[in-house]
């Protein structure tokens, strides 16, 4: 008689793996639909059953030979992909194919809706309660949390949100939680699909077919604009941002302005020439076509935007019609620079700013004592961003009596002999007549300035607006140069009179300016105070500022006026705006083609019927005619 065989035969273990390959393919294909969808499944069966749509998770799942759903019946969630499309995570086994929408997953691990699993109970539909707001699983794309942990093991407390979402997600679901145990019981001798390759894979395919979606939205608004910057990450590579504007229009919806992030792109190369290469590479990659590129913008930097070789230079060799326009808030930034460094006051104020700062922050017992007696505390300033200042000298402008105080404690509680001079010269300037009128006057400009920086720097902002913005504070600065200068005597005076202290500028020696030529007549030297400091600060300050705003916009403004006739046609006559329409049109224009005919578009100007407001932003007129059907 044969004895039996003790250990398992070839055939055996091979019938046996594939048992396990097919059971994990189930669980897999749910993991992946959960994360891929942005929460879990729920296929549409109320047409079928006569039942409303529930918040609890589905009992089908896929079973050995089937594959998930249509995408049109998956519920949508932050990630999720068009109705018409497929995501490229939901993956199928080796031979699975797609069911009809209707019909139901069968298979021993995988049950219908309608069926039980042993071991296991299921509530009539109708009496099935919504999960509770605690027990819905956090999706870690849309909050821009990492998935990976410091550890790969589950039920460990720094394993990472995808790990445990996945814990989370088998509280709930029979299939992932069977699945989990095999991988703590040691059964599988292959991938658990839980580690950092899956992980990784995942984001790859949410990534892909959102940047899919996003330029196939782009490819559909047609023309669009391009935003670049170049900044140098941890890695110490410097990265360039591509960012696309465009105007989307869509026959049921109103138009909207948009921005799409594609990413960053490394540049070996900062020069116009290396950094054009590379932006038109990009787009080449993503089969962005740049000859529908109007508009690009930039820093001032000399490589963005030099006339000759730089990338603004160079891309425009390749589009005529993609129009420069410097960053708005870049400019602006560079505006109040310059009327920084046009007055050695206003480079001395700033300094005594930065050692407030230094000798509260250089000791937790120093910072305690400034904590004591302020709500506001100090900060430091940006050296890249003068408009972000205003932070820095908030804090002074609002509690100098308070900063005071706490500097003569410190003064006081210091031991070393350094700090005790360096507190006692800080208590002495935060207390003058002079400090108090800089500090007002910087604070009124660095406040409207950095208001109007965050309006540029809307996604949403458009070119006549930001204009408007500009002319306005334009005319704001005019004004203050008239009234400023008293108005901050008066609010310096206040504050000194909080602090008990005299408010008296004190005098300067007054130094006396070499003859370099014998016919040179001596300058008038300023004798009176109060009057140098209007001269040589507040009027430098506020003139550099107004003609600096001039300059650096010039180019915006020009820009407004080829564009102009689209927004101010009411205001033209006849020949002027048939002649500003062709003007447009040659602006739009290259030796093959062009995006408008002047006469036809002077011609549907002539005959746009009557407005509801004469005053209306260019978004406002277009979502006008697209609401009236103009188009």
């Amino acid at each position: 008689m044969a004895s039996k065989r003790a250990y398992p035969s070839g055939a055996e273990k091979r019938k046996k793996k594939k048992s396990e390959e097919d059971k994990l393919s189930q669980s897999k294909g749910s993991l992946l639909k959960y994360f891929g969808r942005g929460g879990p499944v729920q296929p549409d069966v109320s047409a079928s059953v006569g039942i409303p749509e529930l918040s609890s998770p589905p009992t089908d799942r896929e079973a050995p030979g089937q594959s998930a759903p249509p995408a049109d019946s998956q519920a949508p969630g932050p990630s999720s992909t068009p109705a018409n499309s497929s995501s490229p995570i939901d993956r199928q086994a080796p031979g699975q194919s797609a069911p009809p929408a209707d019909s139901q997953a069968s298979g021993p691990s995988s049950p219908p809706s309608d069926r039980q699993t042993p071991g296991a109970s299921y509530p009539p539909a109708d009496s099935r309660a919504p999960r509770p707001a605690f027990g819905q699983p956090i999706d870690p794309p849309e909050r821009n949390l990492a998935l990976r942990g410091s550890t790969n093991t589950l039920h460990q407390q720094h394993n990472g949100n995808f790990l445990k979402e996945v814990e989370l997600l088998a509280k709930f679901d029979p299939v992932m939680k069977k699945h989990i145990d095999r991988v703590e019981s040691g059964q599988f001798s292959h991938s658990s699909y839980l580690g950092n390759e899956i992980q990784n894979e995942l984001i790859a395919s949410i990534s892909g077919k959102i940047l899919d979606t996003v330029v196939a939205e782009i490819k559909r608004s047609k023309y669009y604009s391009v935003i670049l910057d170049c900044t140098p990450d941890l890695s110490h590579q410097e990265r360039m941002s591509v960012i696309i504007r465009i105007v989307r229009m869509d026959d049921d919806e109103a138009p909207e302005i948009k921005e799409h992030f594609l990413g960053f792109l490394v540049a070996s190369q900062t020069t116009g020439l290396g950094l054009s290469s590379l932006i038109l590479n990009g787009l080449e990659e993503l089969n962005i076509p740049f000859d529908d590129c109007r508009g690009k913008s930039y820093d001032n930097g000399a490589n963005m935007k030099g006339r000759n070789k730089g990338v603004q230079a160079r891309l425009l060799e390749k589009n005529l019609r993609a129009l420069f326009v410097p960053c708005g808030a870049h400019t602006l930034n560079l505006v109040v620079a310059d009327a920084a460094k046009g007055s050695t006051d206003a480079v001395i104020y700033f300094g005594n700013i930065q050692k407030l700062y230094n000798l509260f922050s250089v000791a937790p017992q120093k910072w305690a004592i400034l904590k004591d007696r302020v709500t506001l505390t100090l900060k430091s300033w940006s050296e890249t961003r003068w408009e972000s200042r205003i932070n820095s000298i908030e804090a002074v402008r609002y509690q100098a009596p308070n900063i005071r105080e706490a500097l003569l404690e410190v003064r006081d509680k210091a031991t070393d002999a350094l700090t005790k001079v360096e507190a006692q010269a800080l208590a002495e300037e935060v207390g003058s007549y002079r400090f108090h009128i800089c500090t007002v006057v910087w604070y009124d400009i660095l406040h409207q300035v950095n208001h109007i920086s965050k309006l540029l720097q809307s996604a949403t902002m458009q070119l006549d607006v930001a204009v408007d913005l500009l002319m306005k504070a334009k005319t704001s600065l005019t004004r203050f140069r008239d009234t400023g200068f008293s108005a901050a005597q008066a609010s310096a005076k206040d504050i000194c009179d909080e602090m008990n202290v005299e408010a008296v500028l004190k005098e300067k020696r007054l130094r006396s300016t070499r003859k370099h030529f014998a016919y040179e007549d001596p300058d008038e030297p300023i004798r009176d105070a109060m009057k140098r400091l209007e001269i040589m600060f507040f009027n430098v300050v506020v003139d550099t500022t107004t003609e600096s705003l001039k300059e650096r916009f010039e180019s915006l403004v020009e820009m407004r006026s080829r564009f102009g006739v689209l927004r101010y046609f009411k205001e033209l006559d006849g020949e002027a705006l048939s002649n500003q329409c062709d003007e447009l049109c040659s602006t739009l224009s290259t030796e093959d083609e062009k995006d408008i005919d002047g006469k036809e578009l002077a011609l549907e100007i002539s005959n746009l019927p009557s407005l509801p407001s004469s005053d209306m932003t260019a978004l406002q007129l277009l979502s006008h005619i697209h609401k009236k059907q103009l188009k």
